[in-house]
């Protein structure tokens, strides 16, 4: 009797809720990335990675699928999709590529009530041999164990006649997009100080919370400081910090100052091997020589980040850069945040050349001019800031 009770038990607990249902798939080419949509009906997890011999994406989901190819519609590098059930009531939607992509982002969006949900996969062109690398590593929150006990064996483990042996898992933990705040000098490093003694350094500590607290809020994004107190951080070893964070966005926050006192507004500067003009140009001097208060001249230290500059992944990093930072100069100025004229700048910024990041710094105002400087650690001001690279952001990621 207890055998019988125990495995109705079982079966009780297994029966599946309604089934998640696949309804399409879309890919759709952006200038930077590749974007892979699946449309789901259906409350539902995935786990989705690169593989090769022969090369394709793999997209696991607990989720019904009938006649994907159908439904599907397909751009480079895709010419073909198809289904595979791989057991426990999981599918596979299996993708050939014709030339190496890998994953840089996968989440889910969700619809109401569970209906309408998509998960959403960017891709991103690389060698073959970085492709090589990513082979294998799964994005998702998805864990595929493709052996189970058996009934017999589960009813035995629970009646305690013997132990049942449980494979050792890797679980694969899926994170949101994350985005590294950096709030510019700190510690021994004031950066400029207004008329009246404001240092920049604590006008970018505050900006930066806010923003990461604008973000986080959000439910979208993990946002990170590069500090979160008054302490000097070499610039180098910012650029690392988001590096070994995987970050997907790197963003520098900045107060500018000038000799010209009534000077205000905020911009955005993207790297350049040329500043853009002559007050660029000084300001990423002064910048990249903070290094040099540490003992060490980041410009020596960067010879090898400089020379890939002028491989190919470089540019596609810089030119997402300058997509964001076009996209930050119509939202600060549609939240009501005064910028400069001609807001986009370049600069050969120290902490702008990671090759694999996106990245901007954003001068938010002039700490020269004293009222700006006191504006900058307003937070109904810093707030402006935070909502209006929260819109850039969306955008960014297309959510």
């Amino acid at each position: 009797m207890l055998r019988l009770t125990l495995f109705l038990l079982f079966l009780f607990s297994i029966h599946p809720a309604e089934a998640a249902v696949i309804n399409g798939i879309r890919v759709g080419q952006h200038p930077d990335k590749i974007r892979v949509v699946i449309d789901i009906h259906g409350d539902t997890d995935f786990q989705a990675k690169v593989a090769d011999n022969p090369r394709r994406l793999l997209i696991s989901l607990p989720a019904t699928a009938d006649n994907i190819t159908s439904k599907a519609i397909l751009a480079y590098p895709f010419r073909s999709v198809s289904e595979n059930s791989i057991g426990q009531g999981i599918t596979e939607l299996r993708l050939p590529m014709e030339s190496p992509y890998i994953i840089r982002n996968a989440f889910m969006i969700a619809g109401n009530g569970g209906a309408g949900n998509r998960l959403v996969l960017d891709l991103f062109a690389v060698s073959q041999i970085e492709f090589t690398r990513q082979t294998g590593i799964a994005h998702g929150p998805l864990v595929i164990a493709m052996s189970a006990p058996s009934i017999d064996g589960l009813l035995k483990g629970i009646a305690g006649e013997t132990d049942i042996a449980v494979p050792p898992q890797k679980p694969t933990v899926y994170t949101k997009p994350v985005i590294v705040i950096d709030a510019g000098h700190g510690g021994k490093d004031p950066g400029a100080i207004s008329p009246r003694g404001i240092k920049e350094k604590d006008i970018t500590l505050s900006m930066a919370k806010t923003i990461a607290r604008v973000l986080n809020e959000s439910g979208r994004y993990d946002a990170r400081l590069t500090r979160s107190e008054d302490r000097y951080i070499k610039l180098y070893n910012r650029v690392k910090i988001a590096q070994r964070a995987k970050a997907g966005l790197f963003i520098s926050i900045h107060a500018d100052s000038v000799g010209n006192k009534t000077t205000k507004g905020a911009s955005v500067y993207t790297l350049s091997n040329k500043a853009s003009d002559v007050q660029t140009a000084k300001l990423a001097a002064r910048e990249n020589r903070a290094d040099l208060i540490g003992g060490i001249d980041l410009n020596i230290e960067d010879e090898d980040v400089s020379a890939i500059l002028i491989d190919l992944s470089m540019r596609e990093t810089m030119n997402r850069s300058k997509i964001l930072a076009n996209s930050v100069i119509v939202d600060l100025r549609g939240g009501g945040v005064q910028t400069l004229k001609g807001p986009h700048r370049y600069a050969g910024f120290a902490v702008l050349k990671a090759p694999d990041i996106p990245s901007i710094l954003m001068e938010t105002g002039f700490v020269s001019n004293e009222n700006e400087a006191r504006t900058l650690l307003n937070p109904e001001h810093q707030e402006k800031i935070g909502r209006a690279l929260l819109r850039s952001i969306d955008r960014f990621y297309d959510k």
